[in-house]
């Protein structure tokens, strides 16, 4: 029973454990490389030996033929920690984890707005203690085309940003105008520039920088042709109104007097999709504009999505109730990403919010969460 569950690998042959990380099989070289990180800690690898060893892992981070295995996260660390992993190879090491794919909607009217961005998300690594190892993201859309035609920034939003690569995921979504296009069958192709840099956000040392190119098909259509199933049914309100569910209401107000109103949703499962343009109502109806049109709210009906926020500027903000009205869009819902079929029916009132600003020194800025 002991000799059953003893561990071997303590008493391993150095050159035996790198055999087997080098060629050995998948679960062999995770042990292999799980009691080179318990040596390597403890002093019990001579300096030729460490070197070899991170050569061995800089050859396994730079190949992208062979498998990397989250279990190695932490001996790759060490030997980073001890200035054995070059910057170029630390870039590719977090480089492989990222991954990124287009959004763009299936149909887009020619001579119109569409939305169109990226999903992202990397996988979860396993430092321990060691988190100053973490890496971040910066990327720019260097490049976007349509069916071969460029779209300039003139037509387009740009898109650029910041994000800490710490195994997390989420999506980047703006908008283009779509010029005169040719109906049918096209593709959209964009071109994203990255860089990986140590450290979090507050780092400017470039470890690598990438160009990637992404493609998706879409279907032109002509301006006047539908691309979303419009349903009309009545009775489908109370539905709506039993899924949208105002968890917060803030306002905060910057020095240069503007205001930041940010909403959060919990939102459940609904019949169909649905785009709503969204508005603070005064209920006093006072001197200040009486309706104040924020971001516009899309739901895709298929799964609930809880703390769903989004947010505006608001200019002559005035403290008061408010009621937040939700109009349902047409236009809306052909400007977004993954509506199929929406619902189109009365607006939904959450009727009297009292909405206070809270002063803060900085200008406020919209709330990072998604808008759908």
């Amino acid at each position: 029973q002991r000799l059953s569950k003893s561990n071997p690998w303590p008493s391993r042959p150095t050159g035996v454990l790198s055999l087997v990380l080098s060629h050995g099989a998948q679960s062999r070289a995770d042990k292999a490389a799980a009691e080179f990180a318990t040596r390597l800690s403890a002093g019990g690898l001579s300096d030729a030996e460490t070197r070899a060893l991170a050569a061995e892992i800089v050859e396994r981070i730079e190949d992208p033929d062979r498998a990397w295995n989250r279990a190695w996260d932490p001996l790759a660390s060490m030997l980073r920690v001890r200035g054995l992993i070059p910057d170029a190879a630390w870039g590719e090491f977090f480089a492989r984890g990222i991954d990124l794919a287009l959004l763009a909607p299936d149909k887009a009217r020619s001579e119109s707005w569409m939305q169109y961005g990226f999903t992202h998300s990397t996988r979860p690594f396993q430092f321990g203690q060691l988190r100053q190892l973490v890496a971040s993201m910066r990327f720019t859309l260097a490049a976007l085309r349509i069916g071969g035609q460029d779209i300039d920034y003139s037509q387009r939003v740009g898109m650029n940003g910041r994000m800490v690569i710490d195994g997390g995921g989420g999506s980047t979504v703006t908008q283009l105008w779509l010029p005169e296009t040719p109906p049918g069958p096209s593709t959209v192709e964009a071109e994203f520039r990255f860089e990986i840099l140590d450290g979090g956000r507050d780092s400017d040392k470039v470890l690598v920088t990438k160009t990637l190119r992404l493609t998706k098909p879409i279907t032109i259509v002509g301006k006047d042709d539908p691309i979303i199933e419009v349903v009309r049914d009545a009775s489908l309100g109370e539905a709506f109104r039993s899924a949208i569910t105002l968890r917060s209401a803030k306002v905060r107000r910057d020095p240069n007097k503007r205001c930041m109103v940010d909403l959060s949703f919990d939102i459940g499962r609904t019949p169909v999709g649905a785009a709503f343009r969204v508005f603070l109502r005064r209920r006093d109806g006072g001197a200040s504009p009486r309706e104040f049109e924020l971001l516009p709210l899309a739901i895709t009906g298929a799964n609930p999505v809880p703390n769903l926020g989004l947010a505006g500027f608001v200019d002559e903000f005035a403290p008061g109730r408010y009621d937040i009205v939700l109009r349902p869009s047409l236009e809306r819902a052909e400007q977004m990403i993954g509506l199929t079929s929406v619902w189109l029916g009365e607006e939904i009132v959450i009727e009297d919010v009292e909405l206070t600003p809270v002063e803060v020194s900085e200008p406020a800025s919209p709330s990072p969460g998604p808008t759908r």
